[in-house]
């Protein structure tokens, strides 16, 4: 379609064939999600994101450049260390659960360990995926979920890394 010029900006509007409506996305999920460090819990920040006590630790949903690109995600500010938990009860499920990781801005091209992630229902881990140290992609991971689909489940994704602090971009949602 032709771009309308709004000012110093051109917009164009591209129509979807068959646009990805999910059954929840999990960023959107975050007020209600227990996040902990470990085995520690942490707290609720006022602000609809969490703050760990060893005081570096955090999460937050934010709009963030990750691979070029703004992503509205799961910020988590990790550390090396104990992995950071984030449990959504009752997530409708579909067919599967699909996502995204990738490390915020400039961070990506340092780095001197992975970003890894485990998916869990039910406290079972159904996947693991790796993020190569100094990989700036925003790197998509899928799991199943077909034979759970029309069902609610505890989903929980755990976050760690290895080498220096750095933020971690995280996207997921169910499809029907």
């Amino acid at each position: 379609s032709d771009a309308e010029r709004l000012g110093g900006l051109a917009v164009a509007r591209y129509d979807l064939r068959a646009p990805t409506l999910p059954l929840a996305f999990l960023p959107d999920r975050l007020a209600r999600a227990e996040v902990a460090l470990g085995a520690t819990p942490c707290d609720a920040d006022g602000r609809g994101g969490f703050r760990c006590p060893d005081r570096r630790t955090a999460l937050a949903r934010e709009a963030r450049e990750v691979d070029g690109l703004p992503r509205p995600c799961l910020v988590a500010q990790l550390s090396p260390g104990a992995p950071l938990r984030i449990a959504f009860p009752a997530v409708p499920l579909g067919r599967a659960l699909r996502g995204h990781l990738g490390v915020v801005g400039e961070a990506a091209l340092g780095g001197r360990g992975p970003v890894r992630l485990a998916v869990a229902l039910d406290g079972r881990e159904v996947a693991r995926a790796e993020l190569p140290p100094g990989d700036p992609a925003w790197r998509p991971f899928q799991v199943e979920t077909v034979l759970e689909a029309g069902r609610t489940r505890e989903l929980a994704i755990t976050l760690s890394l290895e080498g220096e602090a750095r933020p971690v971009c995280l996207d997921a949602y169910t499809l029907p």
